[in-house]
């Protein structure tokens, strides 16, 4: 039996209160007359005696609320609550009943149990919830509504539409940038980043208020982004965040925790030069640290003192001085170090602490005296 039929469950009698017609003509005046077909649907029995007025205030009142609900605040795609959507209960009692109060139940919305409806100027009772974050994956989910009449009466509604609801953001994460180091350079690999997020959808990768690019998931969810030359000029150098951000398909965003990196593509470039003749040495001075741990063969410098060759015996690294040993002594006079980068499987050019190659170089120096004489790149 429904709702209405249980407002009306007295005794089975004589008296037909399924036909309408015969209901108008026993019921008092004032009985609207969607209330009397209500009464009538809802009963295929014959009754012992007509419905008491507090048994029609009854149906009268879970009439007025089942006709006069509205649900809205989807924004999500297909009508689907997401986060940060208003979940919004409309009821207009219009003139058929005044009301006393009015709550709304939104739990499965993940809201509370009994938000109170305040009226508006419209006369409208109008109650909602801003819907947070979670793991809520429904594909109805329904708000019910309770409402208290001037004269007592209290009516529940259940039959509220639904809609989907999905306030679950994808999960989304950096799992790599800049190689082991986390530092992107011109090194071969360090300027991918990867990472994981909700399959088959595009991935966003931002740095503050700058947008780098976008790529899809694959279908197991890993992704993988190559920053290029003008991505890598429109993040600059330096310290720098990295997070990755997906929208799900009804528009829920998850953002990844954020990831630091440095940024350093700047070639070591020759600041000056220094020579030696008492030590048999040439300094090279670089404007950032030299990876001392992978250095070139001796064989990718040519030097020449007193404008004869005199080949590097070995060499070394400190900071960002590159220290040559020469094998042969020299008398003080004009010294020029010509440095050609090598190439091919294997070769290990001259690169700074970041990975970035040093480009081929010449420079020159005034033994025992004072170094920056001269110095330039190769072409």
């Amino acid at each position: 039996r429904s709702n209405l039929a249980n407002a009306l469950a007295v005794a089975p009698g004589a008296v037909d209160l399924s036909s309408a017609a015969f209901l108008a003509t026993i019921l008092p005046g004032t009985v609207p007359l969607d209330v009397i077909a209500a009464i009538a649907a809802a009963n295929t029995m014959n009754l012992a005696a007509p419905p008491t007025l507090a048994q029609i205030a009854q149906v009268q009142a879970e009439l007025e609320l089942a006709n006069a609900l509205a649900l809205t605040g989807a924004t999500g795609t297909g009508g689907t609550f997401r986060t940060g959507d208003t979940v919004m209960v409309d009821f207009d009692p219009g003139t058929g009943i005044t009301l006393a109060s009015m709550t709304v139940d939104f739990s499965d919305f993940g809201g509370g149990a009994a938000v109170a409806a305040t009226r508006a100027l419209d006369g409208h009772y109008r109650a909602s919830y801003v819907i947070v974050a979670g793991g809520l994956e429904l594909a109805q989910a329904h708000p019910k509504a309770t409402i208290v009449t001037g004269s007592g009466v209290t009516a529940t509604s259940t039959a509220i539409a639904g809609a989907a609801l999905d306030n679950k953001a994808p999960a989304v994460s950096i799992t790599a940038a800049g190689g082991a180091d986390a530092i992107v350079s011109a090194q071969a690999g360090d300027n991918v980043i990867t990472g994981t997020a909700e399959a088959n959808r595009s991935v966003t990768l931002k740095s503050g208020a700058t947008t780098l690019g976008s790529v899809t998931a694959d279908g197991s969810g890993s992704w993988s982004f190559t920053l290029g030359g003008a991505e890598l000029a429109a993040l600059g150098q330096g310290a720098k965040t990295l997070v990755a951000t997906q929208a799900d398909a009804v528009g829920n965003t998850g953002l990844s925790t954020g990831f630091a990196v440095t940024v350093d593509t700047v070639a070591p470039g020759v600041q000056g030069q220094a020579a030696h003749s008492a030590t048999r040495t040439v300094e090279i001075s670089f404007g950032e640290a030299i990876d001392a741990a992978n250095l070139p063969a001796a064989s990718a410098f040519a030097v020449t003192t007193g404008g004869a060759a005199n080949p590097v015996a070995s060499l070394s690294a400190a900071g960002s001085v590159l220290t040559l040993v020469l094998q042969n002594a020299f008398a003080p006079g004009a010294v020029s170090v010509t440095y050609t980068a090598p190439v091919g499987i294997g070769a290990t050019p001259l690169r700074d602490v970041a990975g970035n190659p040093a480009a081929g170089f010449t420079s020159a120096a005034v033994a025992d005296g004072r170094s920056e004489e001269h110095t330039s790149e190769l072409q």
